[in-house]
């Protein structure tokens, strides 16, 4: 089954006014993925300890690489399903079945261009095809390039869908995932995508309950 798949751990001291990575963002991203994918599939939070998350469909699983880093990325790629990986500080506007599509068909990994430096690929949004284990198991932790070589780009394959923003303007009319370089969605308050689209649900709309497995699937 596809899953749509997240990190979060706990961190240190944060920058002045840098809000911290918690649970809340789980959440928001949850219920957008909730609102907007409408093929099967499974939503699973890779974390350091066990998170509440308010009655939500959640599989929690622990790393198993701590403490953890921003090669913890890669981490997920172990469970060698067909996902959609994303940091927590994406949000999602518009339907992703075409993007969970090509998770669910393709050979390659597909990621987004940094939109700072279009040379380079931003390694917080991946799709990513059954069989990505390997991912997992080649990577040293040591290359930035490493992965550029081992994927195709998002802007060519779904143009305008999947947006890097590090700084305020108005999305692409068809844009269904905005990730942050040097930036957050706090920094968008009150604009009106942001409103929109980076909430959390009612509870009364969430019927499941969480689920946690230890190390792994």
């Amino acid at each position: 089954m596809l899953k749509v798949v997240t990190l979060l751990w706990d961190t240190g001291a944060n920058r002045d006014n840098v809000p911290p990575y918690e649970e809340s963002w789980v959440c928001k991203l949850h219920d957008g993925i909730r609102r907007n994918l409408t093929l099967p599939y499974q939503f699973v939070l890779f974390t350091d300890r066990r998170r509440d998350l308010g009655g939500r469909d959640v599989l929690q699983v622990m790393l198993d690489r701590l403490p953890p880093s921003g090669a913890s990325f890669i981490e997920p790629c172990r469970l060698d399903d067909p996902m959609i990986l994303t940091g927590l500080d994406t949000v999602i506007t518009g339907n992703l079945d075409d993007l969970a599509g090509y998770c669910l068909s393709a050979g390659m990994p597909a990621l987004p261009r940094n939109p700072d430096h279009p040379a380079e690929i931003a390694t917080t949004f991946a799709l990513l095809p059954a069989g990505c284990g390997s991912l997992y198991h080649s990577y040293d932790g040591n290359d930035p390039a490493w992965l550029t070589r081992r994927c195709k780009l998002i802007d060519y394959l779904f143009p305008g869908q999947v947006i890097g923003l590090s700084s305020a303007r108005h999305l692409p009319a068809d844009t269904r995932a905005v990730f942050f370089r040097g930036a957050r969605p706090h920094d968008f308050a009150g604009a009106e995508w942001i409103t929109r689209h980076w909430r959390t649900d009612p509870v009364s709309e969430l019927t499941k309950g969480e689920e946690e497995v230890e190390g792994g699937k």
